[in-house]
């Protein structure tokens, strides 16, 4: 049995500003249920059941580049990388 070993690329896709030291990750879908009151105060973790998600960025406020890491035809996975 041959195993094929899919061709992994990234590609730069854009920035993120951040200046609350935090980011979101959610369904633009469900972003009318964040709520800045509720969900300020929140730390890392799971926003509400399905929403999305918040974590601090460990070096506070940037802007920040977004990849999108390829691996053959499929996106396997959006990468923000805080330095």
């Amino acid at each position: 049995m041959h195993l094929v070993k899919a061709i992994v690329r990234y590609e730069l896709v854009g920035n993120v500003a951040v200046d609350s030291g935090r980011v979101i990750i959610c369904d633009p879908c469900n972003a009318s249920e964040l709520n800045y009151d509720r969900d300020a105060s929140k730390q890392n973790g799971q926003l509400g059941s399905i929403v999305g998600v918040i974590h601090d960025t460990a070096t506070g406020d940037g802007v920040y580049p977004v990849f999108a890491e390829w691996r053959g035809e499929r996106l396997h996975s959006l990468i923000i990388r805080f330095y």
